[in-house]
């Protein structure tokens, strides 16, 4: 696989469907937190797996475990923004 430096297109619906449901199912990784046992290598390990999961749709983008969590966190940045506006407007 080539994972060159560049901007890949848009996720898509299916691949955020299958994100979500892996963190909902796995709180205590998608909480950050580390902890004895979500220590950092049990988390690089989730987000290879979770790469896998969402590599292997083959309709979207391929990134690697890295480029995943850039991904995610960009996602919530954006989704906390878009809630920090909608309850300023409505206060």
């Amino acid at each position: 696989m080539n994972f060159e430096k560049k901007r890949s297109c848009r996720i898509t619906s299916r691949q955020l469907e299958t994100l979500v449901t892996f963190m909902e199912k796995h709180p205590e990784f998608s909480s950050g937190k580390l902890t004895p046992e979500m220590n950092k290598s049990t988390r690089k390990e989730m987000w290879e797996q979770l790469a896998l999961q969402l590599n292997y749709d083959g309709w979207g983008p391929i990134k690697t475990a890295d480029q995943w969590r850039k991904v995610c966190m960009t996602l919530l940045t954006n989704c906390m923004l878009l809630i920090t506006l909608v309850l300023n407007k409505y206060q």
